[in-house]
């Protein structure tokens, strides 16, 4: 290894949906966390900091155990192509490319020990993402429907201008997530946990609100365990420091570290930047010429990104250099504008308009890093850099707040996700599109959520629209706010959650307060909205429709009772034990009847009380051979397949906000037994399925998501439930009976076109709103 070049030692740990992890390590400094510009492919994904504290590099002995990343993919990308072609740029005075094999960095052996290849190649693959992303930009623009913003826009306008006031103004943010993510036990382990796991979800340039006694907690957090490195000068460096005597320096870095190194890494300048600190670096340094402004960022920038001599920038060309490779950076780095001097971009743009050879020349210098390489840059992209410099100029408060939209209406959730609440928004979304309005977009949004994806291309992006109907629940309206508000303040949005208990939880109420109305799919749900007085409107969901598999298409000697369940929406509620002890207490072990219990995510359990009602359904599944456990994530197809071929559904929940299996199952003729209460029984009767009674208890705080005082829900009465199962099995003309009321009932009230009718008719209504 030649003494020129740095040594790294680092790894790729994982690549998920939301982020890329791993860690890199400078060897001839332990405590120097590094500055990173990554790449997967020709994507350039930004500029980032291996700041994140790792316990196991602290106790092998790595310094102050700070060098690991997290990646935030706006985009998921998969393992395969990171693992394939993601390379690592390190800059500084000794640039380095890196690349990844079988999960290790080397050092790219095609590169030169000097630091012009390095940057060259750097500046080439840039160039090429900038280009790409302009010839998206284009094509995009030609293909978006704009049109004037209607009456309802109007309205909303008023609205928030009369009406006012957001609910972060008065919002305690870290409370609320405190909550919603059960950390409410140890204040230290809940910020170390916020700033190395949950900020690291949020895009960089999204704001998130936190009080200033949150701020002060994390810094002195953080400052344990990240303090800055100090900056070893050269000579050079420490002659500008006499001349620029008045200048706080040391005190400058340690501001610039917190915005743009260490406290970036970590998502912290957005939130915890003090405004002294902001200012140090703004402040200009006159004695550096005055034509393209420098200032202390600049400074301290080209020291440690670009490895330049800071007397350089006494130079007009080292100073066009600096403001080019900043603007070429700000493509994923946002923070880079904010802190250019005021008016430097203005004058750099008319400064290469007048000249295009002199920009011609400017960015093969800065291609080259300073060597002057004749007929590498093609002319097209200079044209490129300009129209995206103008772009940025022309881009005032007045454009950015334009409030036309894109698209008239759009239904955002959880899509591509393999789960009850995505399966309800695939439905809503698939009825509105077929039999409202057929140029609607669906936009896929599943930031936290866990269960297994589809491999199903959705919408990623949100759009500007006249309305939003947002499916998701209202415990995550919040930060879905604090990721969209700008892109959604100016629509009329609608909210479609589902909930399972008969009164609202707190927590919900901070994301009833931001939408405009509520969309419920059962009575159940509308009742518990109704008492936060929420404006809420019952729309239903429609089933499924399959064909029934008959006796005959089966082995018509077994009886096949089915139990299915989601551990993410806990096992508790949906209370598959109390079905296993009805079936055991129903059947002799002669009998012909078998039970089927279809889990999936019980991997994902995390809460002890989870776990222990897990086990003791396996350990009752074990007990009987006549009970299959089948414990895998199964697409919608083969949902459909296993409902259809069973002879009963069994859901002897605790509460239900509608029970999407009980309506599929209803729709289509098979029969059912169910809990007489929840959600549910919009669709159950007496004479269309089998009830079982049930009395209402407390639901213990352990049993259950955001429990409080005076929630309840049904405790099943195992001889009613036992009756039930031999109901159904002994009595073969009550089933058939039963079976054909119930396709009846359902179609009655939740066909496609009585729900279709209903969403027209509030849209038609919502449109009619006229400005006061």
């Amino acid at each position: 290894m030649s003494k020129q070049q740095r040594k790294i030692l680092g790894y790729l740990d994982s690549v998920t949906e939301n982020y890329i992890t791993g860690w890199l390590l400078d060897v001839a400094d332990h405590n120097h966390s590094l500055q990173i510009e990554l790449f997967v492919g020709d994507q350039y994904l930004g500029q980032w900091f291996s700041g994140y504290f790792r316990e196991d590099l602290y106790l092998a002995g790595f310094g102050n155990g700070c060098h690991g990343f997290k990646v935030f993919l706006t985009e998921p990308i998969s393992p395969a192509d990171v693992q394939s072609s993601m390379e690592i740029f390190v800059p500084g005075s000794k640039p380095i490319w890196l690349h990844v094999k079988d999960g290790e960095f080397f050092p790219n052996e095609a590169m030169g020990l000097r630091k012009q290849p390095e940057f060259k190649k750097f500046y080439d693959k840039i160039l090429t993402y900038i280009c790409n992303i302009n010839e998206r930009a284009i094509e995009n623009t030609n293909s978006i429907f704009t049109e004037q913003p209607h009456t309802l826009t109007n309205w909303i306008a008023n609205r928030h201008v009369n009406g006012g006031g957001s609910i972060f103004d008065d919002f305690d943010f870290t409370n609320f997530i405190q909550r919603k993510h059960n950390k409410t036990e140890n204040k230290i382990d809940f910020y170390e946990w916020f700033t190395s796991e949950y900020l690291s979800y949020y895009p960089r340039d999204v704001a998130v609100p936190l009080t200033p006694k949150d701020i002060r907690s994390i810094l002195e957090l953080v400052e344990k365990k990240r303090q800055p490195v100090r900056t070893t000068y050269k000579k050079t460096t420490a002659r500008l420091e006499r001349f620029l005597r008045n200048i706080p320096f040391r005190k400058t870095t340690q501001a610039y570290w917190w915005i743009a190194e260490g406290g970036r890494g970590l998502r912290l300048p957005e939130i915890c930047a003090n405004p002294q600190d902001v200012a140090l670096l703004r402040r200009r340094i006159r004695f550096l010429g005055t034509s393209l402004p420098v200032n202390r960022f600049i400074i301290i920038f080209s020291m440690k990104h670009l490895g330049v001599n800071p007397l350089r920038l006494l130079f007009h060309s080292t100073r066009v250099d600096v403001y080019i490779w900043i603007f070429l950076l700000s493509c994923q780095n946002f923070f880079l504008l904010r802190y250019l001097p005021e008016g430097g971009l203005r004058e750099l743009i008319s400064e290469l308009k007048e000249s295009p050879r002199k920009m011609a020349r400017t960015l093969t210098r800065v291609q080259s890093w300073g060597k002057s390489v004749p007929n590498t840059t093609i002319l097209d992209v200079f044209t490129v850099i300009l129209e995206r410099l103008d772009s940025h100029i022309l881009v005032d408060k007045q454009v950015k707040s334009n409030s036309n939209f894109n698209v008239n209406l759009q239904i955002i959730g959880p899509f591509s996700k393999v789960l009850g609440l995505s399966e309800s928004c695939r439905r809503l979304g698939d009825l509105i599109e077929k039999n409202v309005d057929a140029n609607c977009t669906l936009t896929d949004y599943h930031i936290g959520n866990l269960s297994t994806s589809l491999e199903v291309e959705y919408n990623k992006e949100i759009k500007k629209s006249d309305i939003n109907i947002i499916h998701i629940n209202a415990e995550e309206v919040p930060e879905f706010y604090i990721r969209y508000g700008e892109k959604i303040k100016n629509s009329y949005n609608i909210l479609y959650p589902y909930w399972e208990l008969e009164t609202l939880s707190s927590i919900h109420l901070p994301g009833i307060k931001l939408v405009d109305e509520i969309w419920a799919a059962s009575d159940f749900i509308t009742q518990s909205f109704k008492k936060a007085k929420a404006n809420v409107f019952r729309i239903g969901l429609p089933p499924a429709s399959f064909k029934r598999q008959h006796p005959t298409e089966r082995n018509s000697q077994e009886f096949v009772f089915l139990s299915t369940f989601d551990a993410l929406s806990w096992p508790q509620r949906k209370n598959a034990a109390a079905v296993i002890e009805a079936f055991m207490h129903a059947f002799e072990i002669e009998v012909p009847v078998k039970l089927l219990v279809k889990c999936q995510n019980t991997d994902k359990i995390n809460q002890p009380e989870q776990k222990a009602e897990w086990g003791k359904i396996v350990d009752r599944c074990q007990s009987d051979s006549r009970i299959r456990l089948l414990d895998q994530t199964i697409d919608r197809s083969e949902q459909e397949h296993l409902l259809s071929s069973s002879s009963c559904l069994v859901s002897l929940h605790r509460a239900e906000g509608l029970g999407i299996d009980i309506l599929d199952c209803l729709a289509n003729g098979i029969p059912v037994i169910a809990t007489a209460y929840s959600g549910n029984m919009d669709i159950c009767n007496h004479n269309n399925c089998w009830l079982v009674d049930y009395s209402m208890v407390a639901v213990n705080k352990s049993n259950y998501a955001f429990v409080e005082e005076g929630h309840v829900w049904a405790e099943v009465d195992l001889q009613s439930a036992v009756k039930a199962f031999r109901g159904v099995f002994f009595e073969p003309i009550a089933r058939e009976q039963k079976a054909a009321r119930a396709i009846h009932d359902v179609a009655a009230i939740a066909s496609t076109d009585a729900i279709a009718s209903k969403i027209i008719e509030r849209l038609r209504y919502l449109s009619k709103l006229q400005k006061p």
